[in-house]
């Protein structure tokens, strides 16, 4: 990823990966937590070592639970 930020200049990352199919993380947890746990410390550690301007992680309730329905903020 280190030659993907000097080489173009990548100043703002979006990540959308997300494994949410419930079901298939209760057979094989390994793929659930490699996308939503390693790949999102992999992209969040290097946008953060590299000093991006913003970093934006869209994932599903599946993954990070549901938001409470009083006091969203």
């Amino acid at each position: 990823m280190a030659s993907v930020w000097n080489e173009h200049g990548v100043r703002e990352v979006v990540n959308f990966a997300a494994e949410s199919h419930v079901d298939r993380s209760i057979i094989s947890s390994g793929p659930f937590v490699q996308t939503n746990v390693c790949r999102h410390t992999d992209s969040s550690g290097s946008s953060k070592a590299n000093q991006s301007d913003r970093y934006v992680q869209v994932s599903t309730d599946e993954v990070h639970g549901s938001l409470p329905k009083t006091n969203l903020m």
